[in-house]
């Protein structure tokens, strides 16, 4: 439950939203493209739950993190500052 991001990102504007139907994004993990609903489907969310996930983007609302479950694939070439997000949940 912690990103770490470079600073030119952060500084540039993040927005948490839901997720939308069609919504994807590109894994840290392998480069490859990720339906979030199929990434709800694998971590066995029930319905309730994904209307209440929320999904953080860029500035140009690309998906970049999906907090206790994924991290999109960023590009840290160009970055020597960061910033550290930690998602913190009640309940």
């Amino acid at each position: 439950k912690i990103f770490i991001i470079p600073n030119e990102i952060y500084c540039s504007g993040l927005k948490l939203r839901t997720w939308r139907k069609g919504d994807r994004m590109i894994s840290s993990n392998n480069g490859k493209n990720v339906l979030l609903s199929n990434l709800f489907v694998d971590n066995k969310l029930s319905f309730h739950e994904k209307q209440q996930q929320p999904v953080m983007t860029n500035s140009s609302d690309e998906i970049i993190w999906v907090p206790g479950l994924l991290h999109g694939k960023i590009s840290f070439l160009n970055s020597s500052n960061f910033k550290i997000i930690r998602w913190v949940c009640d309940g």
